[in-house]
């Protein structure tokens, strides 16, 4: 059987959200600055064009191809995607999910929240088994925490070897204060009202400590709504919703907060928290999913309850400080550790198709 040595790094984001910037959005922008052994092609869907995401790597190396449809909406390479794509290559797919080919293939698993947590089920874009089995036939398995690698092991056993990738911190954005910005001292929360981050407990946990107010950054999640799940807020100092707000008046949140609720009980990562800390801001989370590994001895772990006496609390939050070994922690967390790694990757898989 004749090898066939791939031309082309093509990125399968035919999954991507309209949302940008999320995580898995920063991270494939991230990813796409570095310079990998074959030139990247973006496979993006129509409903990507001229989105925010589509902007950003049309500016990078590499040429986007949206992926036109047939009459009856599907996708034109849907079920013949290794015969319609220009040349010979190896798909990456950062975004959780690919669709199937026959070429060799390096999967990024971010979460298997869909699989997890029965509130986010409707959005398992294949069947548990499928899902598997697309992963079972990917040359290279990538997890964004061991806390996710666990998990891949836990749900498909047959998943030979799981290899770590993190995602990191850019570099921070100048800061803007927003017009809108609180005058009294405030808590932050950031995520909206997806059922995982708990917006209700980040309310519940601020009103008894009833010292400061509180910013929810954020916006709605289905039927969940922001308005509904912070009603029962009985703080003195205002509630303040920003439903959303770009990076660098994110950084002015993180910056001038007396610290940020983070009540999540299932995470991939875990980004906002670990860029609080990097603005110096304490952290209250509660020590589930990947938050351990992620934030370290950094964070103030706590498990939201509502207490009749929030002074400790308050005398964590009040003693805690920034420290060179939290500096040296963050410094793990590098956007250029993890473009060379993915590099060494791509690479390894070209040399192993170049030897049959």
């Amino acid at each position: 059987m004749a090898v066939v040595q791939p031309k082309r790094l093509y990125w399968d984001l035919t999954h991507m959200g309209r949302a940008f910037p999320d995580g898995i959005g920063r991270f494939v922008c991230a990813m796409a600055a570095a310079e990998f052994a074959l030139p990247s092609v973006y496979l993006l869907h129509p409903r990507l064009i001229d989105g925010g995401l589509h902007r950003v790597l049309s500016n990078l190396p590499g040429t986007c191809l949206i992926a036109r449809k047939r009459p009856g909406g599907h996708l034109f390479w849907k079920r013949s995607w290794d015969q319609l794509l220009p040349e010979p290559g190896i798909v990456f797919a950062p975004a959780n999910f690919h669709e199937p080919t026959l070429m060799p293939t390096i999967v990024v698993v971010h979460d298997t929240i869909p699989y997890d947590d029965p509130a986010y089920h409707r959005f398992q874009h294949l069947s548990r088994s499928r899902y598997g089995g697309l992963l079972q036939r990917a040359d290279v398995v990538l997890a964004a925490s061991d806390y996710t690698a666990s998990r891949i092991a836990a749900l498909f056993p047959s998943i030979a070897a799981v290899r770590r990738i993190d995602q990191a911190l850019f570099p921070e954005p100048a800061v803007s204060k927003p017009t809108s910005a609180p005058a009294d001292p405030y808590y932050l929360f950031v995520g909206g009202a997806e059922p995982r981050k708990r917006l209700e407990d980040a309310v519940a946990l601020a009103s008894s400590l009833d010292d400061a107010a509180l910013v929810v950054i954020g916006g709605d999640f289905g039927r969940r709504r922001v308005a509904d799940l912070v009603r029962s807020w009985s703080g003195k100092r205002p509630l303040i919703q920003v439903p959303g707000c770009d990076d660098a008046q994110l950084a002015w949140y993180y910056r001038h907060c007396r610290a940020l609720l983070y009540p999540t009980r299932m995470e991939g990562f875990g980004l906002p928290a670990l860029e609080c800390l990097r603005s110096g801001r304490p952290v209250v989370a509660r020590p589930l999913s990947s938050l351990p590994e992620v934030l370290g001895d950094f964070a103030i772990w706590d498990d939201f309850s509502v207490r009749a006496d929030p002074g400790p609390l308050r005398q964590r939050i009040a003693g805690w400080t920034a420290t060179d070994d939290l500096r040296a922690h963050l410094s793990r967390f590098s956007w250029q550790q993890s473009r060379d790694r993915m590099a060494l990757i791509v690479r390894e898989v070209v040399d192993r198709c170049g030897r049959g």
